[in-house]
């Protein structure tokens, strides 16, 4: 309702010892966006329960008071771990130019969360010391933060970041890899296109090898075509699913003939995401195999 007179009772109802209504009163505390409850979500920050955290966070930032550098600055080099995490993200949202350094140096923190926190901000942090922080966690961290570095490092445009990144498709970690692929397909760095072949074609994680073929999709590569159609054979309805998404994106006469033929398969494995596909092509060929 936008009601500021909710804005009390909500505040009251962040002292409850359930996590879920104080995570909702924490919600609806963002979406008034009152600067009044500021000092009351602060101390969230300490919260157990992490969904409580990041409702807090949330609530903190979209408020967006003025004070808020003031009240964060302190919070970022306190002595609970939950708290420099939370405060490292507020900080990093709105690029606090006081907070720079200690996020910089945050990435060295004893705890993990932390350090995964900083590495996270680092994109939008304007200092040299970021890059080569991301690409030194991208091999020397733990398997958390190294899958957090991959994913922040779409965000940078840097020439040293390619090669890391291309190497990461092979960490042992899956979800390293599956990061270190979005990020290759979402930067478009087509040097990284036959890495990303052999990682959709072979990696073991069947969630990498789908990053790896939208990947593929997103920079129209040629492949993208032969390994989505392998893709389909092995039916797998995960890989399926994926493999006629990424044809419905490429702009290949032989993707119409392959999504009109799987729309006239008699299994749904395959005349489900067919449809989905078509669906988004909009050529002539595509309205008339949809209204058949």
């Amino acid at each position: 309702l936008g009601d500021r007179r909710a804005v009390s009772p909500l505040i009251a109802h962040l002292r409850s010892s359930d996590s879920d209504l104080v995570s909702a009163a924490a919600a609806a505390l963002a979406a008034l966006g009152d600067p009044r409850a500021l000092d009351d979500l602060l101390p969230l920050f300490a919260a157990e329960h992490a969904s409580v955290r990041q409702a807090a966070i949330a609530a903190v930032n979209s408020i967006g008071a003025e004070v808020t550098a003031s009240r964060i600055r302190p919070l970022v080099t306190g002595a609970d771990p939950r708290v420099r995490e939370a405060a490292i993200r507020v900080a990093g949202y709105f690029g606090f130019d006081a907070c720079i350094d200690t996020i910089v140096h945050a990435v060295d923190d004893e705890h993990e969360d932390v350090r995964r926190a900083a590495l996270e901000q680092l994109p939008v942090v304007d200092d040299i010391r970021a890059v080569p922080k991301l690409v030194a966690a991208l091999v020397g961290e733990t398997p958390r933060n190294r899958a957090a570095a991959a994913h922040a490092l779409r965000a940078v445009n840097d020439e040293t970041t390619v090669a890391p990144l291309i190497r990461a498709l092979d960490d042992p970690g899956a979800w390293v890899r599956y990061f270190a692929a979005s990020t290759l397909g979402e930067r478009r760095l087509r040097e990284a296109i036959p890495a990303l072949v052999r990682s959709a074609r072979q990696d073991s994680a069947p969630h990498v090898r789908i990053a790896a073929l939208q990947a593929l999709g997103e920079q129209r590569a040629l492949d993208a075509f032969d390994v989505a159609v392998d893709m389909i054979g092995e039916r797998d309805p995960d890989l399926v699913s994926a493999a006629l998404a990424v044809l419905g994106a490429l702009a290949d006469a032989r993707a119409d003939e392959l999504l009109d033929r799987m729309l006239r398969d008699g299994d749904d494995i395959f005349r489900v995401p067919a449809a989905r596909a078509l669906a988004t092509r909009g050529n002539a060929r595509a309205v008339a195999a949809m209204a058949r």
